[in-house]
């Protein structure tokens, strides 16, 4: 995995595992007028995806004793 996320072998040439591509985004998120909020972003190169709908399918609840009903795999 190492070959596959390294440096590009010439330093003038773009590397989209750069962390450094993911700080235009983290900026304007932090912007007092960014409209988005609550939401999920992918940043590889010079991509931004945006993740849609996150969906709760189940859900567990504390007893009385405040203990999570949690069974073992089977």
């Amino acid at each position: 995995m190492g070959d596959v996320i390294a440096a590009p072998a010439d330093a003038g040439k773009f590397d989209v595992w750069d962390p450094a591509n993911v700080s235009p985004l983290v900026a304007y998120l932090a912007t007092e007028n960014c409209p988005l909020t609550g939401k999920t972003f992918f940043v590889q190169g010079g991509r931004v995806s945006l993740f849609q709908g996150w969906t709760m399918t189940e859900q567990i609840e504390k007893d009385d004793a405040g203990r999570l009903p949690i069974s073992r795999p089977r």
